[in-house]
């Protein structure tokens, strides 16, 4: 079985946390279906103060550096005049070039 199979039965009675997982299973199922490899590790990622939800980074099976970083940034934007949910990643540049 899969980590999120194994989450679901874990988190099966927090249904936040199932609907959660079970969204990941989508996502994963669909980007599989498009030669797109997802690897899902459910371990605490380096998570700055201002994220709020998931983060995630993305990875080359070539280099160990993440090519990107993000996640959920709900309240950010609120030390900027207006609350609201976002969700953004960064990358980059010259490592990704370099990495060519």
């Amino acid at each position: 079985a899969s980590i999120l199979d194994k989450a679901l039965g874990v988190f099966s009675d927090l249904p936040e946390a199932k609907s959660a997982i079970e969204d990941l299973i989508k996502i994963s199922n669909q980007l599989n279906t498009a030669d797109v490899e997802v690897m899902i590790d459910l371990a605490e990622l380096k998570a700055y103060e201002y994220h709020t939800g998931v983060v995630f980074s993305a990875y080359n099976e070539d280099y160990s550096k993440a090519l990107a970083q993000g996640g959920r940034y709900n309240g950010l934007s609120a030390s900027f005049g207006k609350a609201r949910a976002a969700t953004g990643f960064s990358f980059d540049l010259k490592f990704l070039s370099q990495a060519q």
